[in-house]
Parts: C-alpha cells; structure tokens; sequence
C-alpha cells in the first residue's frame, strides 16, 4: 500500500470500558477467594480451593482484562486496495481488494444497544487457499467507508455477493450507513 493505511474505521470503546469495569467489580471477590485459599491446609482440598481460584481469577479478571488490551490497540484501514487491520503499528491481517472472492453482510439487529451490523471479506491467495476478515459495528461506529469502498467493488464484479440475498443484505447495509 503505498498511500498509507488508509482511512481508520472509528473504533467503538464501551465494550472495552465494559470489560475493564467487569474486571474491576470482580477483583474484591476473586481477592476474598485468594485470602481464603491461603488459609487452607490439608493436601486435597487445598488444590481444590487453589485450582477454582485460579479459574475463577482468570475467568473473571484476567481474560477480560486482556480482550480490553487486545481491543484498545486493535485499529481497522480502509484504503484503495486494501483493508487492514493492525495491533499496535504491526499489520495482523490485509485483505486486498483484488484478492476478493466473497462478501458477506449481516444485520443481527442490536446487541443490548449497541447495532450488531458486519461485513465478512472472504479473499483467496495464490494457492487458493480462504481467509476472512470480519468487520462489526459491535467494534467500530461506523461501517461507512468500507461500505461505500466495497460498493466500487462490487460494482465491478457482481459476483462478489453470492446470491440475491447476499445482494439484499448488502443493500440494507448500504442503506443504513448513509
């Protein structure tokens, strides 16, 4: 690409800030099961005890603790020819648009508020072997500058939206990004 990353879909926090204040409410229960398994003695109970607090920390304050890191350094570029998403400055994922073999829009309404509309970039490589790039509302505000990038495409090859379905759902998404 030479033109830069291109333009950065606007990412979407709350689910991030959602995650954080999940973690931060369990921190004073998974602290009481800490202080608890370090009282136990006795050889099989203590590993019980030990093992279901370490679950339970994991489960609920280190694993969402993470998907929020992995989210707040997560960005998606629409360019000319590609869309790309990165970590941080290194690039995880392209897909070329004249690498493109399928598209798939979904609308699954809203998810406690927040619209669940997606696009699915399903590309092949040079051994045609399948990747995909999934690109939802639930993580960026807005699907616009993609949408409208893949509209040109599609333009130009209409096989890109498999059925007449495929064609409607893709509308509808054109329809609710404007």
């Amino acid at each position: 690409m030479n033109g830069g990353p291109g333009v950065e879909l606007p990412r979407r926090t709350a689910v991030m800030w959602l995650l954080v204040a999940f973690a931060v409410i369990f921190l004073v229960p998974s602290g009481r099961m800490v202080r608890m398994a370090m009282g136990e003695s006795g050889m099989p109970r203590l590993l019980l005890v030990w093992g279901m607090t370490g679950a339970t920390v994991l489960v609920t304050v280190v694993l969402p603790l993470l998907i929020a890191r992995s989210m707040r350094h997560g960005h998606t570029f629409v360019s000319e020819e590609a869309v790309t998403r990165t970590r941080g400055e290194v690039i995880r994922k392209q897909i070329r648009f004249e690498e493109l073999v399928e598209i798939r829009a979904r609308s699954n309404g809203r998810m406690g508020g927040v619209p669940s509309e997606a696009v699915t970039l399903i590309a092949a490589d040079a051994h045609g072997k399948r990747r995909g790039l999934h690109v939802s509302r639930v993580f960026v505000t807005s699907l616009q500058p993609l949408l409208a990038r893949l509209e040109r495409e599609v333009a130009r090859r209409p096989e890109l939206l498999a059925n007449p379905h495929e064609r409607e759902l893709f509308q509808a998404a054109l329809a609710e990004a404007d």
